[in-house]
């Protein structure tokens, strides 16, 4: 498995290399291959047509979620369009424990790779659709300049950051049953944040979701991912009882 660091060279890379798998054959970055991953362009419905009222909605949201951000909201915005997750864990304070390689390297791990395959699952519709990001269509400005250009050539349907926020915040849940309810609202804003920024449309963010939980329901069948899952518990109980 991959250490934190590794993970958060790929995203950055991914962003700009969705067009990469299958190429050059089979990969694994996380616990799938990425011919076992869910097919997004076979699963999600072609995003919204220009002129559509499905459009119109995105544009609406669009206007409102920018403008409307309070200055605190858009510096979360900013944090969780990084992807720098050894410097970022948008979680930590819902679980009260600190995911990293000394105390919790299993429960890192396991929700490096689940929330990797998640991200991962959404090149297939990026390439399909290369549907045009907000920030490109309506020229306003985005939380990360930096990587305007990159992401301008990026398919915006559905959302990477999305579908990995909310793969992240349903396996969390598993590990952590009595703060599911407060994860998933936590999940479901870290994809709302790209909206913030002014980097993906609401459908997108939406789409992203779908595909989260379409890879979380694959991890499922995966033998390694489901003993990584009642590893992390007895490795959080152990922690736990330490810290307490």
């Amino acid at each position: 498995m991959m250490n934190l660091r590794l993970f958060s060279v790929i995203l950055f890379i991914l962003q700009f290399s969705y067009s990469a798998i299958g190429q050059d054959g089979p990969s694994k970055l996380g616990y799938l291959y990425s011919h076992q991953l869910p097919n997004s362009a076979l699963i999600l419905s072609p995003p919204p047509d220009t002129g559509s009222v499905a459009f119109a909605l995105d544009q609406y949201l669009a206007t409102e979620v920018f403008s409307r951000a309070s200055y605190k909201r858009q510096m979360q915005a900013i944090s969780d369009a990084s992807t720098d997750l050894a410097n970022n864990q948008p979680f930590d304070t819902i679980i009260g424990i600190t995911i990293d390689s000394i105390n919790t390297p299993i429960l890192m791990n396991l929700c490096i790779n689940g929330s990797l395959d998640a991200y991962y699952s959404t090149v297939a519709a990026k390439d399909k659709y290369e549907r045009t990001r907000p920030f490109v269509y309506n020229r306003w400005y985005t939380c990360t300049p930096e990587l305007d250009e990159g992401l301008s050539k990026d398919g915006s349907y559905p959302s990477g950051h999305s579908a990995y926020g909310w793969a992240y915040a349903l396996i969390l849940s598993e590990i952590f049953p009595d703060k599911t309810t407060e994860l998933l609202v936590r999940g479901k804003q870290f994809g709302i944040s790209r909206n913030v920024c002014n980097a993906h449309w609401h459908s997108d963010v939406e789409a992203g979701r779908t595909m989260g939980s379409s890879t979380v329901a694959r991890l499922h069948a995966d033998p390694v991912f489901r003993a990584d899952i009642e590893k992390a518990k007895k490795e959080v109980a152990r922690y736990m009882k330490k810290k307490y």
